[in-house]
């Protein structure tokens, strides 16, 4: 940016260090990016890096940004010079475009299918305005060849397709893609229900495996009243592999009755895991496999009540000590209270 100011007193320096075709030097290849015509040449390079370079560091990292900006850099002007240099007075190229250009190609290819607004009340794909995009570059290219022109198509074709080629070869974490993802989520929750339950349903058709998007599918649902649909994401979102649920899921899948077509075992687990933090989730889930009187998992579920009520809840404590005995005797559980000292 010091640079492109620096020009504005100096218009002289582009004579000296703009990158010219036949006549180039390193130090013409290496300064020309960070030179620009004028304000409003800056300012246009600007507003399109902060489009889209944000996205491209999303996917990987601040040193993948900059690579795809040096490489878009280096294919534009490779392809100006290779291009340019056939007419009889070939353009000085200066500015950006051809780095900025690499992370639109790079953009593109991540964020193919990705809605994005272009008008009020309407949005296109990221393909279809890329593609728009790149047919006004090979038009102007086409239609400006053998002329001298202060925009080189050329050289923006030429660094948009090397980030297309860079996102290819060196493919971003799918998390990244995903984060994104969530912000759009995000951005249809702050509409309508109906915009953000249509939202949601696409990306867990997408990613029916990622937990934010089922958590979004499940609470959208919820705010549109459809009790069963919301009952199944839930439930999906509490039994995906891997993964622990919140305690608000949790509470959720309690509140929709989805708690009961679950794992006993896994029930106890989540009661042991949210014992100390969350008593009163805890309790309901124990609560929910005790309520089932032919459950083998039931004393296990009774003896983990009675360790939660105890010191706390006297009452409870001792209701659920004798329940304990009476049902199960000779149960293991009832072994382990009477080791305690807690019944006789």
């Amino acid at each position: 940016m010091a640079m492109a100011f620096y020009v504005l007193i100096h218009p002289e320096f582009v004579e000296t260090y703009g990158l010219k075709p036949g006549h180039a030097t390193f130090a013409q290849a290496i300064i020309s990016p960070f030179l620009h015509q004028n304000v409003f040449h800056l300012l246009g390079n600007m507003i399109f890096l902060a489009a889209v370079g944000a996205a491209v560091e999303l996917t990987g990292s601040a040193g993948r940004l900059l690579l795809t900006y040096a490489i878009g850099a280096a294919a534009g002007e490779l392809t100006h010079v290779l291009l340019a240099s056939r007419s009889v007075d070939p353009p000085i190229l200066v500015g950006a475009s051809g780095a900025i250009a690499g992370c639109i190609g790079a953009y593109t290819m991540r964020y193919l299918r990705l809605k994005v607004p272009v008008a009020p009340k309407f949005g296109a794909s990221v393909l279809a305005v890329t593609l728009v995009w790149v047919g006004l570059q090979v038009i102007g290219a086409v239609v400006t060849i053998g002329e001298q022109v202060a925009v080189s198509y050329w050289a923006h074709l030429g660094g948009f397709f090397a980030g297309l080629i860079l996102s290819l070869l060196v493919r971003p974490p799918q998390m990244a893609e995903l984060d994104l993802k969530h912000q759009v989520l995000a951005k249809m929750n702050e509409r309508s229900p109906a915009a953000a339950l249509a939202a949601a349903k696409k990306h867990v058709q997408e990613h029916p495996d990622d937990p934010n998007g089922l958590r979004a599918l499940a609470e959208a649902e919820t705010r549109m009243g459809h009790a069963d649909e919301a009952k199944k994401a839930w439930l999906k979102l509490a039994t995906l592999p891997g993964i622990t649920p919140r305690p608000e899921d949790i509470a959720e899948l309690l509140r929709t009755g989805g708690v009961s077509s679950l794992p006993e075992v896994r029930r106890l687990q989540w009661a042991e895991s949210f014992s100390e933090d969350h008593q009163d989730l805890s309790e309901e889930l124990l609560n929910s496999i005790v309520a089932d009187t032919s459950s083998p998992r039931r004393p296990d579920a009774l003896l983990e009540l009675v360790k939660l009520y105890h010191e706390k809840q006297p009452d409870k404590f001792e209701a659920n000590c004798a329940l304990l005995v009476k049902d199960y005797p000779m149960h293991a559980a009832t072994e382990w209270l009477r080791s305690k000292g807690w019944t006789q």
